[in-house]
């Protein structure tokens, strides 16, 4: 029989459909990642990443290469220009688009493939974020920061050369607000955070403990997608921007070895990766309670999901994903992988 699971740091069900469980080479099959383009038609190489506006840069030790740097988005979702303007429409409320999008080329290389990734270049992209959106936060306009990167054509991505993402948006998305509220209320009435204690608990059965090292840890969440894995910070964080410049290249080691194991375990997926920080409040307006004691309750995780299943119109419709595979199996498949 089924198990309908619920976890209250992602304000989310998933279905573990045993009778669905499949072989692990499944999940294998149309992993078809190829995007066939040529690096001599890349907006990200060369002579055309020359003339692409730079609102960041980092370069190669003592030289004038660049190794990561931060663009605006061609095709943005929001605009940084103008005011944020609020209407009703009858029953319905209407903001314009004001925000920022902005694309960051994470390394000078051409060729996207999960375990061609090093350290020192996912040190950079985490790096970049943080700078980012320490700048970006100065506008009070802005009310929600996320980072994402989709690899593989399934995630996606289109242009086959390392680049993510960072989004600013003037609202703070209903989802947010709703798992906000959850780790508010736990905090209210024990004066600690929700993930620190689930983080004890995860730490001390070890069921779904992926890896970890000195800051952080790596766990399959107990209702979650296929291989899903997120990493949070050992030590309690509700910002990602207020993130030390030391601890960086420990994420990084800890966001490789799982892309790693994707690669070996399910033979190069696409994914989706994510920063899930909470909103800042300082020098904004808002009669939201639950933002009021929000560095103490919210904690900041890197959400990893890779692309190996399709979405039924069940779970289209009720938000609830369909997990062929128990989170504790994944969390074994994972570890069990032998990185050389």
């Amino acid at each position: 029989m089924s198990e309908i699971r619920y976890d209250p740091l992602k304000n989310s069900y998933s279905v573990v459909a045993s009778e669905r469980r499949r072989r692990l080479e499944d999940f294998t099959l149309q992993n078809n990642n190829d995007i066939h383009d040529d690096a001599s038609f890349c907006p990200f190489c060369g002579d055309d990443a020359a003339k692409l506006y730079e609102i960041y840069r980092m370069n190669e030790e003592n030289t004038s290469n660049w190794t990561t740097k931060v663009v605006p988005n061609k095709y943005p979702l929001f605009g940084i220009k103008g005011n944020v303007d609020r209407a009703g429409k009858g029953y319905y409320d209407c903001i314009n688009g004001i925000g920022a999008h902005e694309i960051i080329i994470d390394s000078n290389r051409h060729g996207d493939i999960l375990s061609g990734y090093t350290q020192k270049e996912i040190t950079n992209l985490f790096i970049a974020y943080k700078y980012r959106i320490l700048d970006l936060i100065n506008d009070t306009r802005l009310k929600y920061f996320i980072g994402i990167k989709n690899i593989g054509i399934r995630a996606g991505a289109l242009i086959n050369h390392p680049h993510s993402q960072l989004i600013a948006m003037p609202i703070v998305p209903q989802k947010i607000q709703d798992i906000i509220a959850i780790a508010s209320e736990h905090y209210s009435k024990k004066c600690r955070c929700l993930t620190c204690d689930i983080l004890e608990q995860e730490y001390r059965t070890g069921d779904r403990v992926v890896n970890e090292n000195h800051d952080f840890i790596a766990l399959v969440p107990y209702s979650s997608s296929a291989f899903e894995v997120n990493i949070y910070p050992k030590y309690h964080s509700a910002s990602y921007e207020h993130i030390s410049d030391n601890a960086i290249p420990q994420l990084a080691e800890l966001v490789r070895d799982i892309f790693i194991r994707y690669d070996i375990l399910l033979d190069t997926p696409s994914i989706s990766m994510a920063i899930r920080t909470s909103p800042p409040t300082a020098n904004r307006e808002s009669d939201n309670i639950t933002f009021k004691n929000i560095d103490k309750s919210y904690h900041w995780s890197i959400e990893l999901k890779p692309i190996i299943t399709h979405y039924s119109v069940f779970e289209k419709v009720t938000g609830v994903e369909i997990n062929p595979v128990a989170p504790e199996e994944s969390c074994r498949y994972l570890k069990e992988v032998v990185i050389i």
